[in-house]
């Protein structure tokens, strides 16, 4: 695993070599310009996945908030049942009643090589429904959205159903692991679990919700978001 810190001031992480630069050294530091500034939320995500592709031009890359944990090494056997060179959208899937579904960010989602070259290419076409300028104005402070919704109304990617095939337990979490396990998660969240039947069919043991206890993660966890110190 790679990593690779956003930033909008290299002091923020000092240690890390500008990816910019072209250094091969990791973990490394993509400086956002100061024309972007911290609430311009889709020209930031753009700009990010530009500059990964078109200097690392990694396989795979996967795309996650501030204060996440993520286990790499579970984050690799995932990838390594996945081919790069096919479109690729994964994480774990959300939707509001009238809106598209997406992954979420806090878990993080992974987007493919092919992905995000494809996903360049829409964002350079004049007119293209994939551009902010060219979307509502709710779209353009909705980086996730607006990205899902051109992955799957323009490119024709679909979600995809990543829980553990074994127990229907989820591979990527939103929340801390106590939160996660207690169950003690924002009514929203399990709000946006409620439309997933009507995507992935439907689950006649959990209807796609997260669960309590052991049931709630999957040995092959790859992520926690809002991971405290002392977790």
């Amino acid at each position: 695993s790679r990593a690779v810190y956003v930033v909008h001031n290299a002091n923020e992480y000092p240690e890390g070599a500008l990816i910019e630069d072209g250094h091969t050294t990791f973990p490394q530091v993509s400086l956002v310009p100061e024309t972007i500034k911290f609430d311009d939320g889709v020209p930031r995500l753009e700009y990010v996945i530009r500059a990964i592709h078109n200097t690392i031009d990694p396989d795979f890359a996967f795309f996650v908030n501030d204060h996440t944990f993520v286990l790499p090494n579970h984050l690799h056997q995932f990838l390594k049942l996945l081919d790069c060179s096919k479109d690729l959208y994964v994480g774990h899937a959300l939707k509001g009643e009238k809106e598209t579904a997406f992954n979420s960010g806090a878990s993080g989602y992974v987007l493919s090589r092919t992905t995000m070259s494809r996903l360049i290419k829409e964002w350079d076409k004049p007119g293209s429904k994939c551009q902010s300028a060219n979307v509502s104005k709710w779209l353009q402070g909705n980086p996730g959205l607006l990205t899902a919704k051109c992955f799957q109304e323009v490119m024709g990617i679909q979600l995809i159903d990543t829980r553990d095939k074994e127990d229907s337990s989820h591979k990527f979490h939103a929340y801390g692991l106590v939160r996660t396990i207690t169950g003690n998660v924002d009514q929203w969240y399990l709000n946006k679990h409620q439309q997933l039947d009507s995507i992935f069919g439907i689950d006649e043991r959990y209807h796609h919700m997260p669960q309590k206890g052991a049931l709630c993660c999957s040995k092959d966890t790859i992520s926690f978001h809002y991971v405290e110190a002392a977790e």
